[in-house]
């Protein structure tokens, strides 16, 4: 049996990777309140965020080093945001 997941919105982005800092190219899936990535459209699943409540969504208008509109995400648990960029 074939599960379809529906989202809301999906395409490519820019993340920033927690370990080295570098933007890596990813394929987005926002489903409710569930953001996932994957290396390709097409690929398996390969990390998931919560956006649950007290999730804060802040955005930078343009990152002057990559010239990109980006935005943060942070959790109510932790000091340190996760970046994305379009």
């Amino acid at each position: 049996m074939e599960v379809t997941i529906t989202s809301d919105r999906e395409g490519f982005m820019y993340k920033k990777s927690a370990r080295l800092g570098r933007w890596l190219y990813r394929y987005w899936i926002l489903t409710g309140a569930t953001m996932s990535y994957r290396l390709k459209e097409d690929g398996p699943i390969r990390g998931t965020f919560d956006l649950s409540k007290g999730c804060m969504v802040t955005e930078i208008l343009e990152d002057p080093e990559y010239k990109r509109f980006t935005f943060w995400i942070m959790w109510p648990d932790t000091e340190s945001p996760a970046g994305a960029t379009t």
